[in-house]
């Protein structure tokens, strides 16, 4: 497992870049590990699953009910909502929504942007165990996050080798 940008890992008939997917499990191992408490989350909380109501303003649906790092939460917010959708205009409001969320959760960018690879690639792998091509707005937020994480030893030092990581 050199990271090679042709080194992929299957998980259909498409896959996704061997070095995100090990970077992303190891970064998941160093958050819960790392994590300022645990609290009560949501486990699946995405724009179809908030709803506006009557007896409060906002509700969300289909909690999965886990208990984990507060952050957690936030990295499907920097992918959603419409993540088939990958517009420019999308994908740049990612480091105001970054910021947004890290001042809102008194939590550090850093945290935010490495909650944020981790939930970019699993939905990628996700996407690929359905079936379908990882063709997303997670892959474009993977990719703008990739020069802001803390690199590994023996992984690539930019994002330059990422154009052609997935294949499809």
């Amino acid at each position: 497992m050199n990271g090679a940008p042709t080194e992929r890992l299957p998980v259909s008939q498409w896959s996704v870049a061997r070095r995100w997917v090990q970077h992303a499990a190891g970064l998941f191992g160093e958050l819960c590990a790392s994590s300022p408490g645990k609290v009560v989350l949501h486990g699946d909380l995405h724009h179809d699953n908030v709803l506006q109501a009557t007896r409060e303003p906002w509700l969300a649906i289909d909690p999965h009910g886990v208990v984990g790092d507060p952050g957690y939460e936030t990295g499907a917010l920097l992918y959603n909502p419409w993540p088939e959708r990958r517009e420019a205009e999308l994908l740049a409001v990612v480091p105001a929504r970054i910021e947004q969320l890290a001042a809102g959760l008194t939590m550090p960018l850093e945290r935010v942007v490495a909650w944020g690879f981790v939930k970019a690639v699993l939905s990628a792998v996700w996407t690929c165990q359905s079936g379908t091509m990882p063709d997303t707005r997670a892959l474009n937020v993977a990719e703008l996050l990739w020069p802001r994480l803390p690199l590994k030893p023996g992984l690539p030092p930019s994002s330059a080798a990422m154009q052609h990581s997935v294949a499809y």
